[in-house]
């Protein structure tokens, strides 16, 4: 059986802010932590540790909050990066916190930032992993709080596949006709 842990992110994606590539940089390694944590490890007998990552962005041809919503929807963390208040991340944020509310409980999200960022004001108090290139490399200011963070999630979802697979066998043993 293969399931696997979805890890969607979020960065702004101008042509000024392309140049820098701190954002994607600082995704890419978290994301690269996280699969060196688990790689070669197997949950149990039936089921292999497989985590990806996508980049939130729209699709050609299609309304872009819809293809928003699916891949968060789909998502089982969020990465979104805050440093340059970008308008469209600050939507896919909002978006994401709606969906995490209202439809899906378990989806975590996390947000990430380039040195001192403050929080738009109706995210204060929300943990906000600090990140810097240090001589060419990205370094979390965070002692690992993110990288443990979400390796708990893929410990919890990969635990809730195994027992919500075992009900299954059990609940089809003892079905009444």
């Amino acid at each position: 059986m293969q399931q696997k842990f979805l890890i969607t992110c979020s960065y702004a994606w101008t042509v000024e802010e392309k140049k820098n590539k701190s954002s994607e940089e600082a995704i890419k390694k978290i994301v690269a932590a996280t699969n060196k944590r688990f790689l070669g490890k197997k949950h149990s007998a039936s089921l292999s540790y497989k985590i990806e990552f996508k980049r939130l962005r729209a699709s050609a041809g299609s309304f872009l909050a819809n293809n928003f919503l699916k891949r968060i929807k789909e998502a089982n963390a969020i990465i979104i990066d805050i440093t340059h208040n970008n308008e469209n991340v600050m939507a896919e944020l909002g978006i994401a916190f709606t969906i995490q509310q209202e439809i899906k409980p378990s989806l975590s999200v996390y947000l990430i930032a380039e040195g001192k960022v403050k929080a738009p004001s109706n995210f204060q108090g929300y943990f906000v992993s600090e990140y810097a290139l240090e001589k060419g490399k990205i370094v979390f200011k965070d002692q690992n709080s993110l990288m443990m963070s979400i390796a708990s999630d893929v410990r919890d979802f990969y635990n809730s596949i195994e027992v919500g697979s075992l009900n299954d066998e059990v609940n089809e043993k003892f079905i009444i006709e």
